[in-house]
C-alpha cells in the first residue's frame, strides 16, 4: 500500500471526478474533469513514496485535477495534473517562488518529490538520516 492509500486520497479524487465530469461544473465555463485526467491524477498519487502526508485535492477550470500541500504562506505546493500526463507545478518554499513542468509521464519525478517533501518537512524514503 502507498503513502497514501490509507489515508482516503482516491476517495477524494473519485470524488472531485464524480462532482466535476460536466463541462460547466463551476456555474460558468469550466471544462470537465475526465477519466484520463483521473487517471492521471491517481498514477501521480501511487507513485509517491510512503510517508508523504496526504495534499488537499480539489479541480480546476481547465478540467485539472490538483493536488496542494499548504504549510503556511511560505510553505505551499500546488501540482496541477492534466491529460496527456503533463504536470504543471508551482511553490513557495521559504520565499523562494519555484515552477516547473513534467510531461510524457504521470509519475512524480525526483524534482517535484523534493519540493513536495521540503514544503511537508518529510524526507522521503532513502533520505532519512
Amino acid at each position: 500500500m502507498h503513502g497514501f492509500a490509507d489515508k482516503d486520497v482516491f476517495r477524494q479524487l473519485e470524488e472531485t471526478f464524480r462532482e466535476c465530469s460536466s463541462d460547466g461544473w463551476d456555474g460558468i465555463n469550466a471544462k470537465r474533469v475526465s477519466e484520463e485526467v483521473l487517471r492521471n491524477a491517481a498514477a501521480f498519487v501511487e507513485s509517491l513514496p510512503p510517508g508523504i502526508e496526504p495534499a488537499d485535492t480539489g479541480a480546476e477550470p481547465d478540467g485539472a485535477i490538483s493536488l496542494e500541500w499548504y504549510r503556511s504562506v511560505g510553505r505551499v505546493i500546488s501540482v496541477s495534473i492534466n491529460p496527456g500526463g503533463e504536470i504543471f507545478y508551482a511553490a513557495i518554499v521559504n520565499g523562494r517562488r519555484i515552477h516547473g513542468r513534467n510531461s510524457g509521464s504521470p509519475a512524480v519525478s525526483d524534482d517535484l518529490l523534493e519540493l513536495i517533501a521540503e514544503v511537508t518537512g518529510i524526507k522521503p524514503p532513502g533520505e532519512q538520516p
